[in-house]
């Protein structure tokens, strides 16, 4: 910014009107910075395509850059009335950005305040938290791999609609609670209630001769029982337990409890 001092030339804007500029635009990149700051910190303001905070953080350097070449000139030696007129139009600009831009900033501080925080995931004040417990394969002898393309599945696809429980937390759960034959109803209960959840769903792989099922179970804590069950048949590909497995699914994802 320095190099558009010209030095030993004569002021081409009055000191007066030059500074009270410079601190203006020093004022509105101080309230930039701030936002800039705080607005990650803020889960609803970090979401969206252009969120709050990315916009923020632009917004502040511009306006840094801005009030940097106002300090290079506070003494009025401006290169000529024009540059300093586009200053002016550009600070009065960035200055509408920044009032609209807090706005938008407020509201999402103030939805965020209505999140609250469970074994690092946040989630809105009220919803109903899942756990997706481990899939349990029951003699289909998929591979390993093609299994945790399952599990990978179900997580992606519950978590559009659900407050998902971490899947480090619930399957140690999990394995603390199953017993001889996986983990069933009593096992699945106990899960929700150790990780804090309303629920647990239940997704088991099965076989008998050439055909495998999924089977899907939702429990609820409070009433104890399982309030959703669906069983899917097909065959024992991969694909085909992929397509089961959505099949189960489908009207939870679809229309979430």
């Amino acid at each position: 910014m320095g190099a558009l001092l010209l030095s030993g030339c004569a002021p081409t804007i009055s000191t007066v009107h030059a500074q009270a500029v410079r601190d203006h635009l020093a004022t509105l990149r101080t309230s930039s910075q701030r936002m800039a700051a705080d607005a990650p910190h803020h889960p609803r303001c970090n979401e969206g395509d252009d969120p709050v905070s990315t916009r923020a953080a632009v917004l502040h350097e511009d306006l840094s850059r801005l009030a940097e070449q106002a300090d290079d000139h506070a003494d009025g030696s401006w290169p000529d009335k024009e540059s300093f007129q586009d200053a002016l139009n550009d600070g009065a600009g960035l200055q509408g950005q920044l009032s609209i831009l807090h706005a938008e900033y407020d509201a999402c501080r103030a939805l965020s305040s209505n999140t609250v925080d469970a074994d690092g995931v946040r989630f809105a004040r009220g919803m109903r938290r899942v756990a997706a417990l481990q899939i349990q394969d029951l003699g289909t002898g998929i591979a390993a791999e093609d299994r945790l393309k399952l599990q990978q599945h179900l997580w992606a696809r519950l978590s559009a609609v659900f407050a998902l429980v971490p899947q480090a937390v619930v399957a140690e759960a999990q394995q603390d609670h199953r017993g001889k034959k996986g983990c069933e109803a009593e096992c699945a209960l106990a899960v929700a209630q150790e990780v804090g959840a309303h629920k647990t769903l239940a997704l088991r792989l099965t076989r008998v001769d050439e055909r495998c099922s999924v089977v899907l179970e939702l429990y609820d804590l409070q009433t104890q029982m399982a309030e959703r069950a669906r069983t899917v048949r097909n065959d024992c590909s991969p694909s085909s337990l992929m397509a089961g497995l959505e099949d189960a699914i489908a009207p939870l994802v679809q229309a979430p409890q």
